[in-house]
């Protein structure tokens, strides 16, 4: 089986709910197992709606506060 090292940046800083979650999850429909995200984020409501998601996916996630937004790592 070939290993996926695809990595997706999704830069969502300028967008507020529900658009981060919504195509976040866009993201993660259109990718195969193995692809690595990092999501960013602005509003701490779209953090967690995020990681929400990730955990209802089963999704190993992290977060980190970059100082004036978010980034949430994680692979599919």
């Amino acid at each position: 089986m070939m290993q996926n090292d695809k990595k997706v940046r999704g830069d969502f800083k300028n967008y507020s709910c529900p658009v981060p979650l919504i195509e976040t999850k866009k993201l993660i429909d259109n990718n195969l197992p193995g692809t690595s995200f990092i999501i960013e984020v602005k509003s701490l409501n779209a953090k967690d709606n995020i990681s929400a998601m990730l955990d209802d996916l089963k999704y190993e996630h992290e977060s980190i506060n970059k100082g004036d937004y978010y980034e949430i790592s994680f692979t599919i």
